[in-house]
């Protein structure tokens, strides 16, 4: 699934895919669409969300 892996990012750089398609449909755009909120991201896996 593309959801917005190939999108440029600030820095000019573009993003690759991680893990299984079934984790790029969950774990790819959140990261995505929260870029500035990665750290909570990485909390919450702490607690037992899996995204990765």
């Amino acid at each position: 699934a593309d959801h917005g892996q190939h999108t440029t990012n600030e820095d000019g750089s573009t993003g690759g895919t991680h893990g299984t398609d079934a984790d790029e449909d969950v774990y790819v755009p959140f990261i995505w669409c929260n870029e500035r909120e990665i750290g909570d991201a990485l909390g919450l896996a702490n607690n037992g969300v899996s995204v990765i």
